[in-house]
């Protein structure tokens, strides 16, 4: 009995279209690495700050940003204005939590 509830269950869960899943929300807010050498800042009104530091010097992206959902996080574009011409920036940004998110691969914790 058991074994056919569970394949039930999954016969269910591959059926939903791709349309009807739930989509992930921007990560709004101040994240850091926990080494505070990543930082990134969403705000609500689409203007994005990131900054790292690392061996081969300073990284400072900012300027105006906007998010493109899938289920489990999204692309964060930064229109960098940082620059001699603006380009756009972007950052593969999974959630783990509500209160962690993985930025290419680097975990960021919510500070604010």
């Amino acid at each position: 009995m058991r074994v056919k509830l569970v394949a039930l269950l999954c016969l269910g869960l591959g059926a939903a279209p791709l349309g009807a899943r739930a989509q992930s929300a921007a990560p709004i807010g101040q994240w850091s690495t926990a080494d505070g050498h990543e930082r990134l800042m969403v705000t609500q009104n689409g203007y994005c700050d990131f900054a790292a530091e690392g061996p081969s010097g300073q990284t400072h992206v900012l300027g105006s940003c906007s998010w493109r959902s899938s289920s489990r996080g999204g692309i964060l574009t930064i229109m960098n204005t940082n620059q001699f011409k603006p380009a756009p920036i972007y950052y593969n940004i999974v959630w783990i939590n509500q209160r962690s998110i993985s930025v290419w691969g680097d975990v960021f914790f919510r500070r604010a």
